[in-house]
């Protein structure tokens, strides 16, 4: 499993609630060109599974932090199609010291 996991946890019987989502994307130096592909790809497919009743935020840092979008959007198939954009024109650079 090279040292990475995944637990999914949905409980039988229940209706799926709608989801407020953070996604919480590192850009620093240290992610590097195939680092930066990985979360890249990662982020397509998991855009691809939310729901249109949905709500996601995206925030990306290195020094500082950078939104997509100043507050939760709605999982519509246009939202999902910019997020995207948004996540695909990421490029990695700079540190992690986060500054006030």
């Amino acid at each position: 499993m090279d040292g990475y996991f995944v637990h999914f946890l949905a409980p039988e019987g229940i209706e799926p609630m709608p989801m407020d989502i953070i996604f919480v994307l590192d850009k620093s130096g240290s992610m590097g060109r195939t680092k930066m592909d990985q979360l890249k790809e990662s982020m397509m497919k998991i855009l691809d599974d939310v729901k249109a009743e949905d709500k996601i935020f995206i925030m990306a840092f290195e020094s500082s932090m950078l939104y997509w979008n100043q507050e939760f959007v709605q999982a519509t198939p246009e939202n999902i199609i910019a997020s995207k954009n948004y996540v695909n024109n990421i490029k990695s650079g700079g540190g992690k010291k986060i500054s006030k």
